[in-house]
């Protein structure tokens, strides 16, 4: 089975640190200089708080003192890898606290601590994960390049990184969707020589297809998610699935027009012409007319007349049904081998 889990998270624990910030400044003042004096005495209050295996947190001082942001890959951080995990964000979240606030040396009050461990910490940032296992790597690259060939014509800002990453609404505040080959980035970004397991982890994401759904503080606050205590794994799946759905992706069921009774006529017609590889914009229908044209065709067999067919005609693997694949849970070898496990 194909892991999935939550990646990047941005988290802003209350946390009175105020008397910890002079005393480091003073030590600054008296010579001491070391990164968390240097952070401390800086206008950013800003360090990085290593993690496991070269991993590391962000983390920011603000609000004078009285709160800490950080930021990370909650599994790298935890466990120095990012391709297995959990789907559960409180446990991660109390371990990343409770890592960042011995590093620092801040005690966190007994109410400051209970409100982390209720799950009262603000969530500004959540990534969403789900893999795809291939048969070969060479078919993660087709899946990605047919991919490529569809988003392209969406209602979307779509980028891609060559033919490695795609990203729809990359730079967006709201929230953003990635797709790509993990074992590129493995090898672009290696695993720490000491991490155990290593060898089976970079076996494992050979044929590994990843899609990576970034949801930002603007759209967690919309969804009435505040605090990690708001945050469920069904919703991560749900949110998730919907936006693979809304995509709109297709395969190429109709490899030649046929009349589909379920239709009216002018579907019927859009539909033929589109098979013929007319240029549907060019037919004198409006942009509205022409959009419930094709919801009602894509109800009807599954296919997006958004895509030109000339382009569906290129499609060489199943991109609807292998995204619409995606699976969620534990990987049970991973699970065997203790790579998930929390620092205690």
């Amino acid at each position: 089975m194909a892991s999935s889990l939550l990646d990047t998270i941005k988290i802003v624990v209350d946390c009175d640190h105020r008397g910890w910030i002079e005393n480091n400044q003073q030590q600054h003042d008296f010579g001491v200089k070391n990164l968390i004096t240097k952070a401390t005495s800086s206008p950013y209050k800003k360090i990085n708080v290593p993690g496991a295996y070269g991993a590391r947190a962000e983390v920011k001082s603000v609000q004078n003192g009285t709160k800490l942001v950080i930021e990370c890959s909650a599994p790298k951080f935890l466990t120095g890898q990012n391709v297995f995990g959990s789907e559960k964000l409180q446990p991660q979240v109390t371990a990343i606290v409770k890592k960042v606030c011995h590093y620092l040396a801040i005690r966190l009050s007994p109410q400051e601590w209970k409100n982390v461990e209720d799950g009262f910490v603000a969530i500004h940032r959540v990534d969403v994960v789900g893999h795809l296992k291939m048969k070969k790597r060479e078919m993660v690259n087709k899946l990605l390049r047919n991919l490529k060939m569809q988003i392209m014509f969406l209602d979307k800002a779509t980028s891609n990184y060559k033919d490695q990453t795609l990203y729809i609404d990359q730079h967006s505040d709201w929230k953003s969707l990635k797709f790509y080959g993990k074992a590129a980035e493995i090898n672009f970004r290696p695993l720490d020589e000491g991490l155990p397991h290593r060898d089976f982890i970079e076996r494992y994401c050979e044929d590994l297809f990843r899609t990576e759904l970034v949801l930002r503080r603007r759209f967690l606050k919309a969804k009435g998610i505040k605090y990690v205590r708001d945050w469920a794994p069904k919703i991560g799946r749900s949110i998730l699935r919907a936006e693979i759905s809304d995509l709109s992706l297709t395969d190429v069921s109709l490899k030649q027009f046929e009349y589909q009774p379920n239709m009216g006529s002018l579907p019927n017609c859009i539909l033929a012409l589109h098979n013929a590889g007319v240029d549907l914009r060019s037919v004198g229908l409006t942009q509205r007319q022409l959009k419930a044209h094709a919801k009602t065709i894509r109800n009807a067999v599954g296919l997006n007349i958004d895509t030109p067919r000339s382009v569906q005609l290129l499609s060489d693997v199943p991109v609807r049904t292998l995204i619409h694949s995606l699976r969620f849970g534990k990987n049970r070898k991973a699970v065997e081998l203790g790579i998930t496990e929390l620092p205690s």
